[in-house]
């Protein structure tokens, strides 16, 4: 899926502003505060929300310098000292640094994928769709993955990962755009994080993985969106097993 990388002009509480963009399924990036209640939130608008009524104006803009540990240390839990520390029971630490990836425990969609993925990923392969800083590559390998490919569209996610993986000396872990998924794992255990028409996108293109049998965790769904998505993924096949929510979010475990 395209997007746009575009300003917010906010004329109220950022914070809010940024909880609603999240909401509608923007991946707001970097905000400044200005005087007067005046602020701004850069980030990537999907191309399906273009047309999308929200209650602040926007534009598109170009990327401005970014200090990407202070955006983490405003807006991402658990950030301290420059890394956020994600304690995994049985290995000990996965660690991250700031960066342009969505993914710092901030989002309960993340939370909530944390919360269910344990039980299924332990000598398993994973494809992490849409791995944004790797946080749930790097997890899933830290609970015991065999070996997991994250993947993304975004160039600039794909370096923070990268980084991330580096620092986790995770050799188990690869990261790579959509067409460089030449292996397909039997039997994998596919991670989506998204909003409902991002994973409509992204499994439209990725139809190497259509005929795999397997496990599917997706997250980003807004509970309010429930019966129209289970609606979508019955008729890719994909059978209910569990479902978790948090805070408005829901996170589902499918067979396939």
């Amino acid at each position: 899926m395209t997007s746009r990388y575009v300003r917010f002009i906010v004329l109220s509480s950022v914070d809010e502003a940024w909880k609603i963009l999240e909401e509608k399924g923007v991946n707001p990036l970097y905000s400044e505060e200005r005087s007067g209640g005046r602020g701004e939130i850069y980030g990537y608008l999907p191309e399906t929300l273009i047309e999308e009524v929200f209650p602040f104006d926007w534009e598109e803009a170009e990327l401005p310098p970014i200090d990407w540990t202070a955006q983490w240390d405003a807006h991402s839990h658990g950030y301290k000292d420059g890394l956020i520390k994600i304690p995994i029971e049985g290995y000990g630490e996965v660690t991250l640094r700031p960066g342009p990836g969505f993914g710092d425990l901030s989002h309960p969609s993340t939370r909530l994928v944390m919360q269910l993925m344990p039980i299924y990923v332990k000598n398993r392969c994973v494809v992490d769709v849409g791995c944004g800083s790797g946080i749930l590559s790097l997890c899933a390998a830290a609970y015991g993955a065999k070996q997991v490919f994250g993947i993304d569209i975004s160039a600039e996610s794909l370096q923070h990962s990268l980084k991330n993986k580096e620092l986790n000396q995770m050799d188990t872990v690869s990261f790579l755009f959509p067409d460089e998924l030449m292996f397909l794992p039997e039997s994998p255990v596919i991670l989506m994080n998204m909003i409902r028409m991002e994973q409509e996108e992204a499994w439209k293109g990725l139809p190497q993985l259509h005929p795999l049998p397997g496990t599917v965790i997706t997250s980003g769904i807004l509970s309010t969106d429930r019966n129209v998505y289970l609606e979508q993924t019955e008729s890719w096949g994909w059978m209910l097993k569990d479902m978790v929510m948090e805070e408005g979010w829901a996170c589902f475990v499918f067979d396939k």
